[in-house]
């Protein structure tokens, strides 16, 4: 007989991708806020007024530009993570809805088996074709029998191919994302160290054709410039590397973690997150890495 009830199934795609965006969202705001709220503020075209941000802006615009006036003076992560519950939370509200209302549709209707009507349609057929009870019971299980071992080859055939594809798709994804893992370190430990930041610094404006006597074509050279200036500073600007890695390539760090966030989320939006770190425990590592 089969269950009155079917099995428990796993969240959705949708459910899985409403978690994980909400997360790495919330991870976005408590390490990147400052410079998100700035671009909120310019796009919205706030003015500063009365020296904070966006105290010129009125009316509508009010609404949107308190919260991110209050996050773009906010020091990360601690500051930030205050803001973000004590001013941000309608948007924390919503995403926890939506996750509930998701699992809610992800729940499987279930029909209960009416052993009754099984019982009148197994003495219908057996009234039919002249078996007894016990004979059309014991035929139907034979068929049931060989109907499931002809599923469960096909199941086994279809995961097969199934694995080599997943296997090479998420061998690729982590293959890329360790190697982006990889040149952030450098990136940060080049820049980010200090007084190895500075020689970087001049190196890089080296490579570039940025030097002293850098010739005036170069497009790229005043942008460059513009980064490496603290870098440049005597003696002070050497020291504070750490301090010019976050304030003058936050922007650069953002993309990069984004472009590694986005690759890693990959293969839990088409596996889940417990297949993933059961039969990969590889890229489970290089997700608790990022």
């Amino acid at each position: 007989m089969s269950n009155a009830f079917s099995g428990p199934a796993g969240p959705s795609a949708r459910t899985r991708t409403i978690v994980y965006s909400g997360l790495a969202g919330s991870a976005l705001v408590v390490f990147f806020g400052p410079q998100f709220a700035d671009w909120g503020l310019a796009l919205l075209g706030c003015p500063l007024g009365y020296g904070a941000p966006g105290a010129g802006c009125g009316g509508v615009r009010a609404v949107v530009v308190g919260p991110l006036a209050a996050l773009a003076g906010a020091a990360p992560p601690l500051e930030t993570s205050i803001v973000l519950v004590h001013r941000l939370w309608p948007l924390l509200l919503v995403w926890g809805i939506a996750i509930l209302l998701s699992a809610r549709a992800d729940r499987p209707l279930a029909e209960p088996a009416h052993a009754d009507d099984q019982r009148a349609a197994g003495l219908g057929v057996a009234a039919a074709t002249g078996l007894s009870a016990e004979q059309t019971r014991a035929q139907w299980v034979a068929d049931r029998e060989r109907e499931q071992a002809n599923d469960a080859r096909v199941a086994q055939r279809s995961l097969r191919q199934q694995l080599g594809a997943d296997t090479r798709f998420i061998g690729s994804i982590a293959l890329t994302c360790w190697i982006l893992i990889c040149a952030l370190l450098g990136f940060c430990l080049a820049f980010g160290l200090p007084l190895l930041g500075g020689v970087s610094a001049e190196i890089a404006l080296d490579l570039f054709g940025c030097g002293p006597a850098h010739d005036s074509m170069m497009r790229a050279c005043p942008g460059l410039e513009q980064r490496f200036e603290p870098y440049r500073q005597p003696i002070v600007g050497a020291v504070l590397s750490p301090m010019w890695l976050f304030r003058q390539f936050g922007d650069v760090l953002l993309v990069w973690l984004a472009i590694i966030g986005l690759l890693a989320v990959l293969p839990l939006l088409r596996l889940g997150l417990r297949p993933v770190s059961r039969s990969y425990p590889v890229v489970s590592v290089t997700l608790i890495v990022i």
